[in-house]
């Protein structure tokens, strides 16, 4: 294959993603995660609701912290295989 790949092993479920994306950032609540993230309160309501969690959210947190490894790398059968 030509470049990086995405494949899917054992996808981590939208809450474990969710919960780490709160913890990442420090938020208390879904609110604190909206305001991080600069989405609404509504679009974090949504994306639980529809089961969903934007990648675009992931990357946002893993490139405003210090490691990358910490957002990844927890989750230990999932997101990203190069």
């Amino acid at each position: 294959m030509f470049g990086c790949r995405f494949c899917l092993m054992e996808a981590a479920t939208y809450e474990a993603v969710l919960r780490r994306l709160m913890s990442a950032t420090n938020s208390q609540s879904e609110a604190a995660l909206a305001s991080r993230l600069g989405v609404s309160s509504q679009a974090v309501y949504n994306a639980r609701k529809k089961k969903q969690i934007p990648a675009n959210w992931i990357f946002e947190v893993a490139f405003s912290i210090t490691s990358l490894r910490y957002v990844y790398l927890s989750f230990k059968k999932s997101i990203l295989c190069f």
